[in-house]
């Protein structure tokens, strides 16, 4: 358990809420991380899939090159499209993943916060892990 220091250090009743709305956040990102991690994922399976000609480019490319798509405009979207595709799907999984980092900072500070102001947060809303100061 994180060393409790005596401290002249108090919060505001608006305070406290923030900190304690803030450690709900902390708590509950885990598990709602993970749930869009692995929709990420499915929908991701899924395109490859169900829906090659909007992110497999060697399917694009293959039927490009069988002449199965003939509109010159067509064949520069389609050939174009399963890279924005692909290209979102990677911005989005750096989102996800900054926003895990973010959370573990986020877990970091509210340690901190607990450490010099010890009632700051409800037993239940207290920082746990090795991560706690």
């Amino acid at each position: 358990m994180a060393k409790k220091i005596k401290s002249r250090f108090s919060l505001s009743q608006e305070d406290r809420q923030f900190v304690s709305i803030r450690s709900k956040f902390v708590r509950f990102w885990p598990a709602v991380g993970c749930v869009i991690l692995v929709a990420l994922l499915v929908l991701t399976i899924w395109l490859f899939v169900s829906k090659p000609l909007l992110a497999n480019p060697l399917e694009v490319f293959g039927l490009l090159a069988e002449n199965d798509i003939s509109d010159a405009d067509m064949a520069l979207m389609a050939a174009i499209l399963p890279i924005v595709v692909l290209l979102s799907l990677g911005l989005t999984l750096i989102m996800i993943l900054l926003t895990f980092a973010a959370f573990f900072h986020e877990k970091k500070y509210l340690a901190i916060i607990e450490k010099f102001v010890p009632d700051a947060l409800p037993d239940t809303q207290k920082p746990k892990g090795k991560n706690s100061l």
